[in-house]
């Protein structure tokens, strides 16, 4: 399993990716276990969802009635989905937020999410979330469950996007520095999660333009077998573009 520091850590690098994404006005629509990949660093990544099996995003692939498994919707792109819409309604960062919510609720527990959506009945259940919050209260600190059940509210209005995030994440490492412990040389809840600063007034974030006719590159996958568990097994993509975005988080 994840110490709760690595897991701060990977929530501050991905929500540092999804300001990029935001601040130019694109969202990713297909987080989940098996796009989150780690660099031989240990970097988290996000994959582009094109470069993944058929190339569609999460809600297109269930609008088409995919059967794969790992894909964690927001509760209003559910609605659309029983109203069959092509061009769903929804605030697309806020239903980001939520599937990445979801994917770190299925890190933290090692629990695969699937049995939370009834896709017949096109429902969330709220209470199977709550359960498996209190499974994760029982080895990570409050603060951390906290930040999850914000990400996984069902309100889209009360979600936040990944810059109103940020700006919850700075204030719990500002008041993770109070709660510094001089003796231990420890913080009391999330020590790790001073590696991974975030300024949310930060106006430039790191982007690397890969220009070449096949990109491939040997990376972790953070969920790799058929269960979905953690395994850490390399993979390799390989994409035939002239150029492709990576962003570096």
């Amino acid at each position: 399993s994840f110490n709760e520091g690595r897991l701060w850590a990977i929530l501050n690098s991905l929500c540092k990716g999804l300001i990029v994404l935001q601040k130019k006005g694109i969202w990713h629509g297909c987080i989940q276990p098996s796009t989150i990949f780690l660099t031989e660093s240990g970097i988290p990544k996000l994959a582009e969802y094109y470069l993944m099996g058929d190339g569609k995003t999460a809600y297109s692939k269930k609008l088409v009635g995919s059967a794969d498994s790992g894909i964690y919707l927001a509760p209003e792109l559910l609605v659309s989905l029983s109203k069959a819409e092509l061009k769903p309604t929804h605030n697309p960062w806020k239903s980001d937020i939520f599937s990445l919510g979801m994917t770190l609720l299925h890190t933290a527990t090692l629990i695969n999410c699937d049995y939370i959506y009834d896709w017949p009945s096109l429902e969330i259940n709220q209470q199977a979330i709550e359960n498996q919050l209190r499974l994760v209260q029982e080895t990570y600190s409050i603060d951390f469950v906290n930040i999850l059940r914000e990400m996984l509210e069902f309100d889209e209005e009360k979600r936040p996007d990944s810059i109103s995030l940020a700006i919850k994440l700075s204030i719990l490492e500002s008041e993770d520095i109070e709660r510094y412990d001089p003796v231990t040389n420890t913080h009391k809840f999330h020590p790790a999660i001073l590696d991974s600063q975030i300024d949310p007034k930060q106006e430039e974030f790191e982007e690397e333009e890969v220009q070449e006719d096949y990109y491939s590159s040997k990376e972790e996958i953070i969920f790799s077998d058929p269960n979905l568990q953690v395994s850490f097994e390399s993979t390799e993509l390989k994409c035939q573009r002239k150029k492709r975005r990576q962003i570096q988080i």
